[in-house]
């Protein structure tokens, strides 16, 4: 996985400080790359330390917006917030319109991310048309490089929404609860 991500990233014009080849898998360079980080929350995994330092979990099982930022806090993470290009890649090519912690639950109109704060890169990084408006579009799906995309996420009540895989961060300073951005003042 971390080869087609650094792979990805070049291709995007990122390069890293440490190269792996594709077919050995074996590191070049002088110094080998040694174990990978610790990471604070159990069973995430850093992809590219020397860029982000963050560590990501990848889960594939669709599940509606509520839920899959539950899931993430039950692990000790959060719904992904992007904040970079580099982020942006490795994100979209964890999951295909997967889940990230940007909604206008909360005050329709107002995008923040998962902690409260608004966000100028996810607000700039809107798809063609996007955000939707209206009641039932108030949370976002990382569409690859086309950028965010608006959908029905289901209320905070838990209504029905649709249901898609989703990427937890942690390792930002926001582990713990951050599902109160969820509830409407």
């Amino acid at each position: 996985m971390r080869t087609i991500l650094l792979l990805a990233l070049a291709a995007c014009g990122f390069h890293s400080t440490a190269t792996a080849e594709v077919d050995s898998g074996a590191a070049t360079g002088d110094a080998p790359l040694g174990p990978p980080p610790a990471t604070p929350c159990p069973g995430y995994a850093f992809l590219e330390p020397a860029l982000i330092p963050s560590s990501y979990l990848v889960v594939t099982a669709p599940a509606q917006f509520k839920i899959a930022e539950q899931s993430c806090e039950a692990s000790q993470g959060h719904l992904a917030i992007v904040d970079s290009d580099v982020e942006r890649m490795l994100v979209a090519a964890m999951v295909t319109n997967g889940w990230v912690g940007f909604s206008d639950l909360k005050n329709e109109g107002t995008w923040i991310d998962v902690a409260g704060r608004s966000s100028s890169y996810m607000a700039a990084h809107w798809a063609m048309n996007e955000p939707s408006t209206g009641d039932n579009d108030n949370c976002a799906f990382l569409m690859g490089a086309s950028g965010l995309n608006a959908t029905n996420c289901g209320k905070a009540d838990g209504a029905a929404g649709d249901m898609r895989g989703f990427v937890c961060e942690c390792g930002d300073g926001l582990q713990g609860s951050t599902s109160n951005f969820l509830r409407p003042d």
